[in-house]
C-alpha cells in the first residue's frame, strides 16, 4: 500500500508492472487501417529468392513464406515507412503518404523471432486485435526528413499509463486510497 515513504504514483506504477508481466506493446505499420491484423505472406518474400543462370533456386529465405503479422518495437516503427509506402508513389500534393500505426498488445510467449531480422522485427502467426490506430505522415521524396513519431508514441504512452493522462481516473484512484 501507499505510505509516507512511497508515493501513490510509485505504488500504482509498481502494481501495474507486477500484473502486466508477459505482455508488451508492439506496432504494425500499414497503408490502410485494419481493426484486426491477419497473417499474410509479404511480397518481400519473393525478393529473397536467388536464382542461377538456368533459373534454378540457389537460396531463399524460407521463413518469409509463412503467413505472419510483422511487428516492430515502438522505437523503430518509423524505419518501416519505406517498406510499407508504395515504391513508385510520389505521395500527394505535399509529398507525403499517410500510413497507419496499429498499436497491438501481444503476449511475449506467442511471438516468434526470425533468423534474418530486419529492424528488430518480431512476428506473430495469429490474428491480432488492434488497441489503437494512429495515422502518421511519411515523406516519400525526402529520405532524411523525420517521421512525425511523437503522435504515435504519445498514444502508446496513453495506453500504457492511462491514469497519467486521465485526471478523473487519477482522482478516483486517489479517493479510493483515502477511504482506507
Amino acid at each position: 500500500m501507499a505510505s509516507r515513504k512511497n508515493s501513490l504514483g510509485h505504488y500504482v506504477q509498481s502494481r501495474k508492472k507486477k500484473y502486466t508481466h508477459g505482455e508488451q506493446y508492439l506496432i504494425h505499420v500499414s497503408n490502410s487501417p485494419h481493426k484486426i491484423l491477419v497473417p499474410q505472406i509479404t511480397t518481400y518474400a519473393y525478393e529473397t529468392i536467388v536464382r542461377d543462370k538456368k533459373r534454378r533456386i540457389i537460396s531463399c529465405d524460407y521463413e518469409r513464406f509463412h503467413p505472419y503479422v510483422y511487428l516492430s518495437p515502438p522505437a523503430r516503427f518509423a524505419d518501416w515507412g519505406g517498406w510499407v509506402a508504395p515504391i513508385f508513389s510520389k505521395g500527394n500534393v505535399h509529398g507525403y503518404v499517410t500510413l497507419y500505426a496499429h498499436i497491438v498488445r501481444v503476449k511475449t510467449k506467442k511471438l516468434k523471432i526470425l533468423e534474418n531480422r530486419y529492424r528488430e522485427e518480431m512476428v506473430s502467426p495469429e490474428h491480432l486485435v488492434v488497441d489503437r490506430i494512429v495515422p502518421f505522415r511519411y515523406h516519400v521524396n525526402m529520405i532524411y526528413r523525420p517521421v512525425n513519431r511523437d503522435q504515435v508514441l504519445r498514444k502508446l504512452d496513453q495506453l500504457k499509463n492511462p491514469y497519467k493522462y486521465s485526471r478523473a481516473g487519477h482522482q478516483k484512484v486517489t479517493a479510493w486510497f483515502m477511504q482506507y
